[in-house]
């Protein structure tokens, strides 16, 4: 009996060990091994691999991802992707449109942000909702913003995508100041063969 009264004390001390050492140095590491147990589809997969099926509930609505997914990881991780963006949309829905707006979602993606959105708007149109978020970083140069009195603007840059040499685009935002605030009124994004110099 004696025995088993140590072993038991030795595996509490070896257990409260690990975890305050995953609590004070990995913390990240035990956030994910919870949220793994909690969440994951097929919980033996949280020992299996490293990407898992998994779902979660987002806005009061359930969604279901994949961690090899860069967006979908970070709603695992954190509970949302680009979660103050998210919460500014809605906002403006709630504040602008008293939740009776219509949510375009452009580049869809995951369809996180539409998911978010659907509890705010009347509508959502997401569109490009299969696209890879692969390959859409940039590089912005010569953003110009120009002004026209106090309630009107128009915003252009030009970028460049490392994963698409020789291209050049051009992105362009018209803003004005109407009564329920700053719009975009008008919006254009393109890409062309950067000119030879």
């Amino acid at each position: 009996m004696k025995k088993i009264v140590k072993l038991s004390a030795v595996a509490a001390v070896a257990a409260f060990g690990c975890l305050t050492y995953l609590y004070f140095y990995e913390y990240s590491q035990l956030s994910l091994v919870y949220r793994c147990w909690r969440h994951a589809v097929n919980i033996s997969a949280c020992y299996t691999r490293q990407d898992f099926d998994f779902r979660v509930t987002l806005n009061g609505t359930t969604y279901e991802g994949n961690t090899n997914n860069y967006i979908d990881k970070n709603i695992f991780l954190y509970g949302a992707y680009e979660k103050p963006v998210l919460f500014f949309l809605s906002d403006i829905m709630i504040t602008a449109y008293s939740d009776q707006g219509i949510f375009l979602d452009i580049g869809a993606n995951t369809g996180q942000h539409s998911l978010f959105m659907s509890r705010h708007a009347r509508e959502i149109h997401a569109f490009r909702a299969a696209r890879s978020p692969a390959g859409l970083a940039r590089t912005l140069s010569r953003t110009v913003i120009t002004t026209y009195g106090s309630d009107f603007a128009v915003a252009s840059t030009l970028f460049h995508r490392p994963a698409q040499p020789g291209k050049i685009g051009r992105q362009q935002q018209t803003w004005a100041r109407l009564p329920q605030g700053w719009r975009i009124v008008a919006a254009h994004v393109s890409m062309m063969d950067e000119p030879q110099a």
